[in-house]
């Protein structure tokens, strides 16, 4: 099962008896659809939707719609037909919902405040939402353009203001963040899938965190074998032209100690010398010798 299915069975299995919320819900969902006197229909992939919309129109509105099972060649998934063939019934719905022709304006009084149930309902019938391992995206498909204005100030006014993009003539709304899309499942009620998208980002940023260290640890470390490797070729160099005791004193020591412990660090080699000195004194002194190297023809 995709994550996107785990998150609409998340959200069918919501349990309310509150009539405000339902309505809401169901009103969410049917707006995604054709709904009108002549057809009230919608299709679906997901038959946990199919049947939660049959199961919330009838307890609102006494009317039992027809669910059919439609699979098609060369389709991954089957396809769910909600429809109202009665035309009495149709009426009963539309007048329950307030939807007359050409509704293209989202009716207060039918969402009564309920703003999560009836984004829910938007969600269930127009919506997807990637498994967060591979992306972050959630986005619902606004089927009526005359619906879009409300709807994104409907998410505005409770902080969850939505991207957009045409896609084939439909209005896509759009989130890329993953602390936008975990509020965007906490707020339609997913609660345990926005848990599982926190719980995937912690992992992420972890991993990436350790990555950002090791890449680091051996840039660094890349570094200190080529500064080592730079030092002791100059110290040859000085001893095969005038011999490492003509270095001054405080050179001579380091050289040897170099050459003889080519892995140590700055810092190891400083503790090894007789007279320890900090970690950039022995810096100093291996840059000072380079530079003796360099001036020998």
């Amino acid at each position: 099962m995709s994550f996107s299915s785990e998150v609409k069975k998340e959200l069918c299995s919501i349990e309310t008896s509150n009539v405000f919320q339902m309505r809401a819900q169901c009103y969410g969902m049917i707006l995604q659809g054709v709904c009108g006197p002549g057809e009230i229909s919608l299709t679906t992939e997901k038959k946990g939707t199919a049947m939660c919309l049959a199961q919330l129109m009838a307890e609102l509105t006494g009317v039992f719609c027809d669910v059919s099972n439609h699979n098609r060649k060369n389709q991954p998934s089957s396809q769910y037909y909600i429809s109202v063939p009665d035309e009495d019934q149709r009426k009963t719905v539309l007048e329950y919902f307030g939807i007359q022709p050409g509704h293209d304006r989202l009716d207060e009084k039918i969402i009564a405040g309920e703003y999560a149930s009836f984004v829910r309902g938007l969600f269930l019938t127009g919506g997807t939402v990637s498994n967060p391992e591979k992306d972050y995206h959630l986005e619902i498909i606004v089927q009526n353009p005359g619906l879009q204005a409300g709807i994104i100030s409907l998410l505005d006014s409770v902080s969850l203001r939505p991207k957009i993009i045409m896609r084939a003539s439909q209005c896509v709304l759009y989130y890329k963040d993953s602390g936008h899309i975990e509020d965007m499942l906490t707020f339609m009620g997913a609660v345990n899938a926005s848990l599982q998208v926190m719980e995937v980002k912690v992992v992420k940023d972890v991993r990436n965190r350790m990555n950002r260290i090791t890449n680091c640890e051996t840039a660094n470390i890349d570094k200190t074998v080529a500064a080592s490797v730079n030092q002791s070729n100059a110290i040859r160099k000085i001893d095969s032209r005038i011999g490492i005791d003509s270095l001054p004193e405080d050179l001579r020591e380091i050289a040897r100690l170099r050459l003889e412990n080519p892995e140590m660090s700055l810092s190891a080699l400083a503790r090894e010398l007789s007279r320890p000195i900090s970690r950039s004194g022995v810096n100093h002194r291996l840059k000072r010798i380079c530079s003796i190297a360099d001036e020998l023809i």
